[in-house]
């Protein structure tokens, strides 16, 4: 379900810990509540939703291309998912995008190391070091380093859960502290 409500002052997130970075981003358009004036910050996001924000983010100029069998042209991230995989931010697997898949932790930051790179921020640092930095997949290590390095991406009780499906909140904050380092 797309987000409609332009709001900057939602019902449910008035003590959360992420509201300085939710209102940020929804002043800035990137990140939109929901029609009944909530944002719903423990909410889970889709690899379409996260894909919309990036191409929001770097302005990325909508794509007609067809890219995946997945991603039909009438739905409402169709460009801006083809426009971000045009640019190298996002791949698919076997031609299949997974739009409405909930994105992982690990797979948000490996989207926003490529966007790093593109932006030319130096990314040379050491490992990471969290308690459950061994379940981190091998494509995703690098991206996990230099995120968690540049302070764009932290763990919890030393713990950096890979795995876990991001919540709207947490995209809300890795993408304001993102802008903060690519600005």
């Amino acid at each position: 379900v797309e987000e409609h409500n332009t709001t900057t002052k939602f019902a449910d997130i008035e003590n959360h810990w992420a509201r300085s970075y939710i209102e940020t981003m929804n002043e800035r358009k990137i990140i939109n509540g929901y029609d009944d004036g909530n944002f719903r910050p423990d909410s889970q996001i889709t690899r379409a939703e996260m894909t919309v924000m990036l191409s929001r983010i770097l302005q990325l100029s909508g794509s007609q291309s067809d890219i995946f069998k997945d991603v039909s042209k009438e739905a409402w991230y169709a460009q801006s998912v083809n426009a971000a995989a045009a640019s190298g931010i996002v791949e698919g697997n076997d031609g299949m995008f997974y739009p409405d898949a909930d994105i992982t932790r690990q797979d948000t930051a490996v989207m926003i190391k490529r966007i790093l790179d593109r932006k030319g921020v130096s990314t040379d640092v050491k490992t990471a070091s969290y308690s459950d930095y061994d379940v981190v997949s091998s494509y995703a290590k690098e991206a996990i380093d230099v995120l968690s390095h540049l302070g764009i991406l932290n763990g919890n009780d030393g713990k950096i859960n890979p795995l876990s499906n991001i919540t709207r909140a947490e995209a809300a904050a890795m993408l304001c502290r993102m802008i903060n380092v690519i600005e």
